[in-house]
């Protein structure tokens, strides 16, 4: 029986994904199209990395060029406020506020990649501090997140699910054995082998649920 929801947030609460890609290629417009390109397949490509991490190997790989500390603050400075002025008229994933108003029968955290202050900052703009029993963010990995979560709520992996939107988040759930599901809404591509279950909004959740208990 699943007794604990872990949820990402951008991608699984949030339809923010979006509006965190546009503010990451906004930062190659003065390059040509082809680093763009590159830019955006390798951002596409490390969902769930810590953001700095990323910052840096984006423009290592990318561009072939080291960032200093100073550059890589003024660029994650400007990035997270951009983020902040979109983040509040972002749209909801498909069911996601009405399921997290309506839950309770279990308690949901919050487990993402995001600075967890920024996180926390963002769950009180949309109001969600009344559904979310606690949240998690960088520099905390997923994997440290959620075993903290595992042994906060005193259960087994087998009681919690996760539900994610990329591979880094399957590859932390199956490293405490946590039982995962992905998001993927509808018209966007998988990143996921068939062999995961993945439900498209809120609304088919509960009979993912059934086959838990």
């Amino acid at each position: 029986m699943i007794k604990t929801l872990i949820l990402d947030f951008d991608g699984v609460i949030l339809d923010s994904v979006p509006i965190k890609d546009r503010c990451f290629i906004d930062l190659f417009t003065k390059y040509s199209p082809e680093i763009q390109h590159q830019a955006k397949l390798f951002w596409t490509n490390t969902r769930g990395m810590h953001r700095s991490e990323r910052f840096k190997k984006a423009f290592s790989t990318v561009l072939k060029i080291d960032l200093t500390d100073t550059c890589l603050d003024h660029l994650t400075n400007h990035y997270k406020q951009y983020v902040m002025e979109e983040i509040v008229t972002a749209p909801w994933v498909d069911g996601a506020s009405k399921f997290l108003a309506s839950e309770t029968n279990r308690p949901i955290y919050v487990v993402s990649a995001t600075p967890l202050q920024e996180l926390q900052e963002i769950i009180e703009l949309r109001k969600l501090n009344h559904y979310i029993k606690d949240c998690y963010g960088a520099p905390l990995s997923k994997v440290d997140s959620m075993s903290l979560i595992l042994e906060k709520e005193n259960i087994k992996p087998a009681e919690a699910l996760f539900i994610g939107d990329a591979l880094a988040d399957l590859e932390a759930a199956r490293k405490l054995t946590i039982h995962f599901l992905g998001m993927v809404q509808r018209s966007r591509l998988s990143p996921f082998q068939s062999s995961v279950s993945i439900i498209q909004n809120f609304r088919e959740l509960d009979s993912h649920l059934i086959h838990y208990t």
